[in-house]
Parts: structure tokens; sequence; C-alpha cells
């Protein structure tokens, strides 16, 4: 009863999803999970599929990039090197984009410490970057630069 009220509250606090609400979103998610420094490209990394398709979203609604221009890697304990198929099937489905789009898998080399029950059902941490991305990269950092100073425009 409690989460199907605090569902409701939900619902009727955030109502319809704006094209503005996606442009905040996005950001701030990139903020959170996106390279800021070091790297002059866009890259966005995370294992969750819904906060990965909704940043595809975002890069294509928002910031205008094609679909074809994006470039996922997944990285991958090697433990899970046999199942790569499946991991890379995964994601291309999750995402909506070919196979061949995806670049050669990372496999992380440190043996887990135990056994987990949900061996089948990981897949990974996706990558996702954009091809000829620097110019992205600035922009986005510009809109987290008025997210960070928001309180000053306001007032």
């Amino acid at each position: 009863m409690v989460i199907e009220e605090a569902g409701k509250w939900a619902r009727k606090r955030v109502g319809s999803f704006s094209e503005r609400d996606l442009l905040v979103v996005g950001t701030a998610l990139y903020w959170a999970e996106g390279s800021k420094k070091g790297v002059n490209r866009f890259t966005f990394v995370n294992s969750d599929p819904a906060m990965i398709r909704l940043m595809c979203e975002w890069l294509e609604k928002i910031i205008g990039v094609s679909k074809t221009d994006l470039y996922p890697r997944v990285a991958i304990n090697s433990i899970h090197e046999p199942r790569i198929g499946t991991v890379v099937n995964f994601w291309s489905e999750t995402l909506s984009l070919p196979k061949e789009q995806f670049r050669k898998p990372t496999y992380i080399k440190v043996p887990p410490k135990k056994v987990y029950e949900n061996y089948n059902e990981y897949f990974g941490i996706l990558r996702l970057s954009v091809r000829n991305s620097s110019f992205i990269r600035h922009r986005i950092l510009a809109l987290i630069d008025l997210l960070i100073h928001r309180s000053k425009l306001s007032g």
C-alpha cells in the first residue's frame, strides 16, 4: 500500500514530461555519470539499462545526435567472456542499435571475491560514447554550469 501511495504521489508531482524536463534530467545524469575531465569527448558510463536508454533519448532529442554516431562498449568481468554474445545482444536490443556498432568489449581481469547468483542476469557496464563529440561535451558542460549557478540566475 505504501508503494502504491508513493507511486500516486510521484505521478501527481511530476505530471507530464516536457522537452525541458528531458533537457534538465539528461544534463543532471551526465553531471553525475559522464566524463567531465581529461577526455575531450562525450562519454557516459552506467550499468542501468533504463538510464542508458534515457541518455540515448536525450542525446537524440535534445542534443541532436544521430544513433549512427553512438559507439557503445561493454565492460564486464572476464568470467562473463563465454556469454559475451548474449551480453552484447542484450545491449543491442535494449538500445535498438546494431551489434556491429559496438566496440570490442573490455574485460575486467580481477577475480570476483564471491559467487553471484545473478550471473546470467548481469550485463556489465556500458560505456556510451559519441563520434566527433568534443563540441557536444562543451555544450553539456555549459548546461551543467547553468545548473550549478541556477540560484544566481533566478535571483
